[in-house]
């Protein structure tokens, strides 16, 4: 064998290896008749061998239309090309049909009838991959064609170049242009995108494609003929082999969600900053959402309402009954109206008024109730105080008017006694029996009389603020029996009794007070308990306490109505004006004694059950601390006192009129020249202006500069002038302050004029 025949069978067995080896079906045909096929041919097709050799190629393809076609094109191709290749479809033994990639190559061109090779690749799974590519391409691009926003391939090259290899038909409702616009160009979006957006769009995109960081951007675009709109772009980047980004995303036009977010962010900052506290609740009443003013006007913080039942809030005024109809009205989707008591985290009670709308969904079912309030509180409070003062208003002119036609009739029926039985005593033949049961008739009607003449005197100069305090060393048991043996026949009369209850020894019940006014007093308080008491008691009497002494005066007659108890001390007031007896006075004694108890520094007020009695109390202040307060009640001031004090150039300082008038008329006689003022910063500029003021009066209290800081001012160029302080408060340490100011000595309202006059005469010897 020669070294040619060695190189061909070599070759040969390197074929043959090939041939048995290959990865792809092999064969041979001679006018379509298998001559030869490889092991993959066997595998592909399911066949054996002895199956295959010497039979057509018929056998292979599932109809005699492909077979035929096959054969056309593969001789045409091999005559135009010299090989052929196509795909076709077989059928494996099991009858499976398969995708067959078939290639052919005659033996001898020139003669194809010597046959042909030919390899089949099976192409199956490869056909399904690209068919379901196919598939999926079709469905995106039908998917895509219909969706108004963008989806899109965008892709930066390593020279920065930005190009959108792929884009939805949306692309035109996002950026005004077509896909085939931008496939190998950027810059129709590019000029769409707002100025002042552009350059952050573009550094979002690099700095994506530096970090492969997922692209998310919200951006304004500008397009012909319409508002500015607003896109939200996102979208996953990824580094390809050569250097490029591609992201793969999608563009939505966001503008009716950004006006939509716009107005939501104004409708929750109103809720938010709203004055009235809004609460949405569930529809059991259970609150998911509470403004801030809720939880200013409830007391509770957000966190703890949120999750919290309404009923936290209920103050327990409201009936079962008014609830019910709230409850009724919203659940049937109505909005209720109206006002709610509620109560506070810290107890405090408040009014609110609330007005509740249903939330309806798209089914017409009741999902929250939205409660708006506002704290009405303050409203109610003027309102009531408001109806108070006209209630009270009408009461003064019912009771004005009443009291007319009571002093009519208490100034016509004892004139009418005086002056019928006068007359009747001008009748000739009266016997002296008669005449004297006449004039005792006449004595009494006169009496009444000067009782009322002497009220409205009283009341007259109480109303006018001319009524004086002459405090005088005076011994209450004194008084007390006085009073006693003053109406004690007269209770006899009515079969009551009278008791005393002195419990103080006579050493002991000495004060400085108006012995006048206490008799006054007293007499009053046991003439109404006669009158208004048809059987029973009255007692008289008074106990000690440390400051003050208790006088009280308890009958057993028809008691006070409970709504009538602080009427009863107003001026024309009784218990009860249309009641017969209680008609027959002027309703001035209880006023009286009222402001007589004030003046002397007391209080007056009554414990009464109507139907079993009354006990009227007042009080009295001891004077034992009187001689440390520089006022010596012990000293009698005699009627010399104002001839004593020589006559004074004096300033009056002073913003309230009744005062002043009172100051004015108390030093009257010891003036010689008299200036009023009604500010401190007057004050001290007339005392700056008349260096030979020998006293000035000073309120504490008035407008513009207090007396205090007037009395410091004058004191730095007047140490001289004797400065009395005077104030309506009586505070424990208001004397001290005085002093402190400069004042040399203090007094307050109401103000005695005798011992005003003492103040005076001890600073003015004291100053010579």
């Amino acid at each position: 064998m020669n070294l040619k025949d060695e190189i061909r069978g070599e070759a040969f067995n390197r074929l043959q290896s090939i041939f048995l080896a290959a990865p792809i079906g092999i064969g041979f045909l001679v006018n379509r008749v298998f001559a030869e096929v490889n092991p993959k041919f066997l595998e592909i097709t399911g066949y054996s061998k002895d199956e295959v050799i010497g039979n057509s190629s018929l056998m292979l393809y599932p109809t005699k239309e492909e077979y035929d076609f096959v054969g056309d094109e593969k001789y045409r191709q091999i005559r135009e090309k010299g090989s052929g290749s196509l795909e076709t479809k077989w059928r494996k033994k099991d009858g499976t049909i398969i995708d067959i990639l078939l290639s052919s190559t005659p033996f001898d061109p020139a003669d194809h009838g010597k046959g042909v090779t030919f390899t089949a690749l099976d192409i199956t799974d490869r056909k399904l991959a690209d068919n379901k590519v196919r598939e999926k391409d079709i469905q995106f691009r039908k998917l895509s064609a219909n969706v108004p926003d963008l989806i899109y391939q965008f892709t930066r090259s390593p020279d920065g170049k930005y190009t959108v290899p792929i884009a939805s038909a949306g692309i035109i409702n996002i950026f005004g242009c077509s896909p085939e616009d931008v496939t190998d160009d950027f810059g129709p979006i590019a000029k769409v995108i707002h100025p002042d957006d552009a350059a952050r769009v573009f550094d979002d995109i690099e700095n994506s494609a530096k970090d492969l960081s997922y692209f998310t951007c919200e951006f304004r675009v500008l397009l012909p003929g319409m508002p500015v709109q607003w896109i939200l772009s996102k979208s996953t980047p990824e580094r390809l082999p050569d250097g490029s980004v591609t992201w793969y995303g999608f563009n939505v036009n966001i503008t009716n969600s950004k006006k939509s977010g716009e107005q939501l962010f104004k409708l929750s900052r109103a809720v938010e900053q709203s004055s009235n506290a809004i609460i949405i609740t569930d529809i059991t009443g259970t609150i998911e959402y509470a403004n801030p003013a809720a939880s200013e006007l409830t007391g509770y913080a957000n966190e703890e309402l949120t999750g919290c039942n309404t009923r936290v809030l209920k103050s327990g005024e409201h009936t079962p009954e008014y609830y019910s109809h709230l409850w009724n009205t919203i659940s049937s989707g109505k909005i209720w109206v109206g006002e709610l008591r509620n109560r506070r985290k810290d107890g405090e009670l408040y009014w609110q008024a609330t007005t509740i709308s249903p939330i309806i969904n798209d089914r017409g079912e009741v999902v929250n109730y939205l409660a708006i309030n506002k704290d009405v509180t303050l409203e109610k409070r003027m309102a009531a105080e408001l109806n108070e003062a006209k209630e009270r208003a009408e009461e003064s002119d019912r009771l004005k008017s009443a009291f007319l036609a009571n002093m009519s009739h208490e100034i016509r029926t004892p004139m009418n006694g005086i002056l019928g039985f006068s007359n009747l005593l001008k009748e000739p033949g009266l016997t002296g029996d008669q005449q004297q049961e006449y004039i005792q008739i006449i004595e009494k009607s006169g009496a009444r009389m000067l009782n009322i003449i002497n009220d409205i005197t009283e009341i007259a100069k109480i109303e006018s603020g001319l009524m004086n305090i002459n405090s005088t060393r005076t011994n209450i048991n004194e008084q007390i029996d006085y009073v006693y043996n003053l109406f004690i026949s007269e209770a006899e009369a009515k079969r009551i009794l009278f008791l005393c209850k002195k419990p103080l020894f006579v050493k002991d019940t000495v004060i400085n007070t108006d012995r006048e006014k206490l008799l006054g007093i007293l007499s009053n308080l046991v003439k109404n308990a006669i009158k208004f008491t048809s059987k029973g008691s009255i007692e008289l009497g008074y106990t000690k306490g440390e400051e003050y002494l208790e006088f009280f005066v308890k009958d057993t007659g028809s008691g006070v109505p409970a709504n009538r108890q602080k009427a009863i001390f107003e001026r024309f007031v009784q218990a009860d004006i249309l009641n017969i007896k209680a008609s027959q006075g002027a309703g001035l004694g209880l006023s009286i004694s009222k402001a007589y108890v004030e003046m002397l520094g007391g209080k007056i007020w009554v414990e009464s059950i109507e139907g079993k009695g009354s006990t009227f109390f007042f009080t009295l202040p001891l004077d034992k601390d009187k001689k440390s307060k520089g006022l010596s009640k012990n000293l009698k001031i005699d009627n010399n006192m104002e001839e004593s004090i020589d006559k004074l150039k004096i300033l009056i300082a002073e913003d309230d009129e009744t005062s002043e008038l009172l100051l004015e008329v108390g030093v009257r006689k010891i003036c010689k020249e008299m200036l009023k003022t009604r500010s401190g910063i007057d004050a001290i500029n007339i005392c700056r202006s008349n260096p030979d003021i020998d006293l000035v009066f000073m309120d504490i209290q008035m407008p513009g500069m207090n007396g205090y800081e007037a009395t410091r001012q004058i004191r730095t160029f007047n140490k001289d002038v004797v400065i009395i302080a005077q104030t309506a408060y009586g505070l424990s340490g208001d004397r001290e302050k005085s002093i402190e100011a400069g004042c040399n000595d203090y007094i307050s309202k109401p103000i005695c004029i005798s011992d005003l006059l003492t103040i005076i005469k001890k600073n003015l010897s004291h100053s010579k």
